[in-house]
């Protein structure tokens, strides 16, 4: 494969973890007859493009300037820019540990992100990092077209601390680009979190993002994706509730425009009793647009006075837009509330016409009745200024 082939040209034998990237091989690229990416087409020549060697230093800090991000009170924001870090906050290290990916899509992308990650990134969160949010810009550069880059970080929220995250995902070339991430969050005891996750970036930029998260006892996780742009996303979303007492909330909205593709895969192992998560995602399918939705409920035997719940609704805006539903339970205990539904159409026209006949334009019918049908999402946002903003970037799209 010329991808590996140009890899091995363009790093040295101390930077590549050689196994890694042979299992890459080995493993090969997804194609229809995978069943993860069943219908999910790769739409760029991933084949054929190279590793990013550009020289990347504390200067190239000044192209996140213009980055458009919200910028919350007592926000601390971290660049990393092809998966270097630019500048330092605290609590951050770097070292050799021993990755713990325990991801249930081990793909080509996998290896290819585990074979030029010998070191970590590894952030350790304390009660002492409360009342902050911290922002991670994640930055794409190269010299041209069909370069990637390989992101790995790690996270610790320590015992009985609470705390914000924000993710933001940019091209800075504006050629075709694929940033491929892996995040790993481990909640201690009583450890609260929340991360919101935008992907609104449509220059050239290809985004593979894994979020890997293991819940202790008494642990609380609020996350939301909002992948409203970009030519193509595919979120791999893992949860591990290995605690009792555990709450996990996943929430996204996807939003689909020309011939992109965007995909969602969600996972949420119950491997103790007596905890509750629920999914809620909407997407918005227009033009010529693919989305996929894979969500998955596995409840272990011993996971007895298990509460999961998901849901998926989609609205169509074209005949030639499409949607991929697949919500699952896996279901091993018989002490347990669970539930799931997916529910895909077309926007009603009879809805449109009542609109119509109080004088309102086609046009401006359609996008009051997609922002109605986000609004229900959007609003489980706490922050109220986030969600203005966030309104904001949406209406330009519907």
């Amino acid at each position: 494969m010329n991808l590996i082939e140009n890899i091995k040209k363009s790093l040295s034998e101390n930077i590549l973890n050689l196994s890694d990237l042979e299992q890459a091989l080995k493993v090969g690229l997804p194609n229809p007859k995978t069943e993860s990416w069943k219908y999910t087409p790769l739409n760029f020549p991933i084949s054929n493009y190279e590793i990013s060697t550009k020289e990347i230093n504390s200067q190239n800090i000044e192209l996140f300037k213009y980055v458009e991000r919200f910028s919350k009170e007592n926000d601390i924001p971290l660049y990393l820019l092809n998966g270097e870090i630019l500048n330092v906050i605290p609590n951050l290290t770097k070292t050799n540990i021993e990755k713990q990916y325990n991801y249930f899509i081990k793909d080509f992308f996998y290896y290819l992100n585990q074979s030029t990650n010998k070191e970590i990134y590894s952030f350790v969160f304390d009660k002492s990092s409360e009342n902050k949010n911290y922002s991670f810009i994640v930055g794409a550069l190269a010299e041209d077209d069909n370069f990637l880059a390989n992101t790995s970080l790690s996270f610790v929220i320590k015992k009985d601390t609470e705390i914000e995250f924000d993710f933001y995902f940019t091209n800075f070339t504006k050629k075709s680009f694929l940033q491929n991430n892996y995040f790993s969050f481990k909640l201690e005891e009583n450890a609260k979190l929340k991360i919101n996750i935008l992907e609104d970036d449509p220059n050239q930029l290809n985004l593979i993002n894994n979020f890997y998260l293991d819940l202790s006892d008494n642990s609380q996780l609020n996350l939301s994706v909002f992948a409203i742009d970009g030519i193509f996303t595919r979120n791999n979303i893992q949860v591990d509730i290995n605690g009792q007492n555990c709450d996990a909330l996943l929430n996204g909205l996807y939003i689909g425009t020309k011939k992109n593709v965007v995909d969602n895969h969600i996972l949420v192992n119950h491997n103790k009793p007596n905890s509750h998560s629920n999914q809620f995602f909407k997407g918005i399918l227009e033009d010529k647009s693919r989305g996929i939705f894979n969500g998955k409920v596995h409840v272990k035997k011993d996971a007895q006075k298990t509460n999961a719940y998901q849901s998926n609704k989609n609205i169509l805006t074209s005949a030639d837009a499409q949607i991929f539903t697949k919500p699952e339970l896996e279901i091993y205990a018989d002490d347990v509330k669970c539930s799931h539904g997916a529910t895909s159409g077309f926007l009603q026209e009879n809805e449109m016409f009542y609109l119509m006949t109080r004088g309102i334009s086609r046009e401006q019918s359609k996008s009051l009745l997609l922002k109605a049908f986000v609004n229900e999402l959007i609003q489980k946002i706490e922050n109220s200024n986030y969600v203005d903003w966030l309104d904001k970037k949406i209406d330009n799209l519907i």
